[in-house]
């Protein structure tokens, strides 16, 4: 069958494409004529903001028009004085908004200066217990502590502060994926500490954070992610994520950083196997319970409680 012209294909055509081809071939009109475009070169940005509504399109020309007569190099992103932005709405370097402004402005990229890279700890012996965090935001190369024994990378806040206090020992906030990304390149002699655990949630991801991190060169053990963990705990666990929406099940990804338990535990996360919840959040585990293990198999020197004071797990 032959199609004899445009008029016919969109009649013939669903709704939604028909929408679609004019709203592209619209924006890609008005784009050319606003920035002397080539029609091509119009239609790439069209259809770089082809899942952007009318108001994000004219916000793209607003910023566009801002970038193309201002030098944005000593700005954050967030930092943008252009009315009817929020202060997120640039996204990351990568974002689509982005790359259409840098189309309509001819430029390789936006030269914000980008926030840097920071990490949270915490010097856990009784002289630094009760003072505030350390943040780290560019090498620690200077000046480093000598007498540091045993380190802990935990993925999430509530456990991170709750943590007591041990000599020579420091507590780090991994924050999920962002410790994997810089923790090596802002704590550049994490490595040489002789005893370092990792303990995250217990779901994919929390393993999945795991693997990577050991990749990045820190020859960590995990605590309390395994299968003998998972049915210890399974009572606490969940089946929601943090906006409340249900968590799905997933096809388990090769990670060559973990151990066989870890792995074992790993997949039965991705794909629910025998299972009622795919999530056990670290918060929900007890800090007694990570303290003694760490006292008992690790040789961590913790004082743990005597048997008067009751286990949260007890009911």
């Amino acid at each position: 069958m032959t199609i004899p012209d445009l008029d016919t294909a969109l009649r013939i055509a669903t709704k939604q494409t028909r929408e679609r081809y004019l709203r592209e071939h619209d924006r890609m009109s008005a784009l050319a004529k606003e920035f002397g475009l080539e029609p091509a070169n119009a239609m790439n940005v069209a259809k770089t903001l082809k899942d952007h509504d009318d108001t994000d399109f004219h916000l793209v020309i607003q910023a566009a028009h801002y970038f193309a007569n201002h030098d944005c190099h000593t700005m954050t992103p967030r930092m943008a004085p252009i009315p009817g932005f929020s202060a997120k709405w640039l996204g990351t370097p990568n974002s689509q908004r982005r790359k259409a402004i840098c189309q309509l402005t001819r430029q390789d990229n936006l030269t914000f200066q980008e926030r840097p890279n920071e990490l949270r700890l915490r010097l856990m012996d009784a002289e630094h217990h009760d003072q505030p965090d350390l943040i780290v935001t560019q090498p620690w190369v200077r000046n480093q502590p000598t007498d540091i024994e045993h380190a802990i990378i935990i993925e999430n806040k509530d456990t991170y502060q709750a943590m007591p206090t041990v000599e020579h020992a420091i507590c780090i906030l991994g924050n999920g994926y962002a410790a994997t990304s810089h923790i090596t390149t802002l704590l550049p002699w994490l490595t040489t500490i002789p005893n370092i655990i990792y303990w995250g949630d217990m779901d994919a991801n929390g393993l999945d954070i795991l693997s990577k991190l050991r990749a990045t060169g820190i020859p960590c053990t995990s605590i309390l992610m395994d299968t003998t963990a998972y049915r210890t705990y399974e009572q606490y666990g969940t089946q929601l994520d943090a906006k409340n929406k249900p968590l799905t099940t997933q096809t388990p990804q090769p990670t060559p950083g973990l151990t066989t338990e870890e792995r074992k535990l790993y997949e039965t996360l991705c794909t629910g196997t025998d299972i009622q919840y795919l999530r056990i959040e670290q918060e929900r585990i007890p800090i007694r319970d990570a303290t003694t293990i760490l006292h008992d198999q690790h040789h961590w020197p913790i004082d743990i409680p005597g048997n008067d004071i009751p286990n949260n797990n007890t009911k």
